[in-house]
């Protein structure tokens, strides 16, 4: 992790400058939860997802007669009805009526944002007029992979901290019990950020006796980030794949909440019961792995001054991350 001092006044403190809310692809929910509205905040940003037909669409969140939320209200009839006072909303931001039966005027239409629906989770664009997919796992059918239940963490740490810990090499030095196998290598710094890593397991807990037991003593990672707002993680033992995607909502400018999902590929149906607890068990493991990072982030400070060659990875990344936000 970058540096922590706990005295303001010590040394010259100038982060980077970041937007609250960088522009990219973002993590909703699972296509299953939507039976209502659903509410997502991402910093002074609001928005609400809803289902029509089982078709997911995001509107901005506020509803621009008085202002009432959105996500308060109900979809009948092909519609997002605001719970104030009625205002109907078709799928793509238009108002379809009033109760009063006046026509809205031209404001009354709300911006609607492109989805996509990947493994079965919903995705959105914060850029209304965005024209390319989201990003995924190379040569990985969505459709063939198998999820576990989602978790999530809230840490003192604003967004792009966040996603530059998975290319933090000091860090890989000191955490998880687990040993850097040569140094990570950049693979490309372009339209993503995009590293890899090994790491053997050296670890003599439980979760570490039982990973070098039953899917090898190292691990191959790598990490690609996109628009820092999305990082997509393919971690490779040597009998299985594992996916994983983190998707941070900035919550303040020094605050984020990080979401995470985890894959794995369905074999034949007869063993799907059996593959459903193994992802399971690898998101609790992942889970615990990401823990101790969340505690020991919780309101870290970066300071360039300070960096140390080891932090080339990191500094490369934020240097990216500055001119792609």
């Amino acid at each position: 992790m970058p540096h922590r001092d706990a005295s303001p006044t010590r040394g010259v403190h100038t982060p980077p400058v970041f937007p609250l809310v960088p522009s990219g692809w973002y993590h909703v929910a699972r296509m299953a939860s939507l039976r209502t509205p659903r509410e997502v905040r991402l910093g002074d940003r609001e928005f609400v997802a809803f289902a029509v037909d089982r078709r997911a669409h995001v509107l901005d969140g506020r509803c621009p007669h008085f202002a009432a939320m959105l996500w308060r209200g109900s979809v009948r009839d092909g519609c997002l009805h605001c719970p104030l006072h009625g205002w109907r909303f078709l799928p793509d931001g238009r108002c379809a009526g009033t109760p009063s039966g006046e026509e809205p005027p031209a404001a009354a239409r709300v911006r609607s944002y492109p989805t996509a629906v990947l493994a079965g989770h919903l995705f959105f664009h914060t850029d209304p007029g965005h024209e390319s997919a989201p990003p995924f796992f190379d040569a990985v059918d969505p459709d063939d992979l198998l999820a576990a239940p989602p978790f999530a963490f809230e840490v003192e740490m604003p967004w792009w901290l966040v996603s530059a810990n998975g290319f933090d090499s000091q860090h890989f030095l000191a955490a998880h019990d687990r040993r850097l196998v040569g140094s990570p290598a950049l693979v490309r710094s372009d339209v993503v950020f995009e590293a890899r890593a090994a790491f053997d397991v050296i670890g003599t807990g439980w979760r570490d006796r039982l990973t070098r037991l039953v899917a090898g003593p190292r691990v191959e990672m790598t990490v690609r980030s996109v628009g820092g707002g999305l990082v997509l993680v393919t971690s490779r033992v040597r009998r299985s794949v594992t996916y994983g995607l983190v998707s941070i909502h900035p919550v303040t400018a020094s605050r984020s909440r990080v979401s995470t999902l985890i894959w794995k590929r369905a074999g034949p149906k007869l063993l799907r019961p059996f593959d459903a607890l193994d992802v399971r068990v690898r998101a609790d493991f992942i889970r615990a792995f990401l823990q101790p990072d969340i505690e020991a982030g919780e309101g870290i400070r970066y300071d360039r001054s300070r960096s140390l060659g080891a932090d080339a990875l990191l500094n490369q990344y934020l240097d990216w991350l500055s001119r792609t936000a």
